[in-house]
């Protein structure tokens, strides 16, 4: 349900039926938890990924130095 088809149903005096103000609530509460959830993963496995692309990059530039000083030497 999205939020603008969401309607709360009135209380007999004023206001909201309490009940559906708390569900609609922790409804919403455990869809931002589930998505801060997925995009901690989603963190995590670009921070490995951008780890392992560093040590790859840090070992190709080792050996075009070492190819560079043998052409050289």
């Amino acid at each position: 349900m999205s939020d603008t088809e969401l309607q709360f149903r009135t209380a007999t005096f004023g206001g909201f039926q309490k009940q559906d103000v708390l569900n609609y609530i922790e409804s919403s509460n455990q869809t931002h938890r589930d998505k801060m959830d997925e995009l901690n993963r989603e963190l995590e496995e670009a921070k490995k990924s951008g780890a392992a692309l560093e040590e790859e990059a840090a070992g190709l530039r080792r050996q075009a130095e070492e190819d560079k000083e043998k052409v050289q030497g």
